[in-house]
């Protein structure tokens, strides 16, 4: 189905930009709108979505210490991975912003991390004891 539309001079020129950069004479400006909304097609158009590219896609790569993003799941994952604490077998999933919280202890009690943590899990044990027994 072909489909005819108006675009803004401007956001013409920002596309028309791209292709000068990074593809070979015989793309389009049409092929790259159609590239662009082949990628985001699963994406509805309400939905908030964040795109990170360039250096901070990189830095985050480098933080994550995972190789490359290969999307929304594997970033969420990696995350998630970077805020849990492995006792033993047991895994504690912190979300980031409690490992934040602990980092900001340790810091603001000039002690390692590695000590903030293990003061927490010093006293989930506690916790733990008045539970069970």
């Amino acid at each position: 189905m072909r489909v005819q539309l108006q675009i803004p001079d401007d956001l013409y020129e920002v596309y028309e930009g791209f292709l000068a950069k990074a593809l070979s004479g015989q793309a389009t400006v049409e092929d790259l709108l159609v590239a662009q909304l082949e990628r985001f097609k699963g994406v509805p158009p309400q939905d908030r979505a964040i795109v990170v590219c360039g250096r901070d896609r990189a830095r985050l790569e480098e933080i994550l210490s995972g190789g490359t993003l290969r999307d929304s799941p594997d970033l969420v994952q990696k995350v998630q991975r970077l805020a849990d604490i492995e006792i033993g077998e047991v895994r504690v999933n912190f979300v980031p912003g409690e490992l934040q919280n602990i980092k900001h202890y340790a810091t603001k009690n000039r002690i390692p991390v590695q000590t903030a943590i293990e003061q927490v899990v010093h006293g989930m044990k506690e916790q733990f004891g008045l539970y069970v027994g």
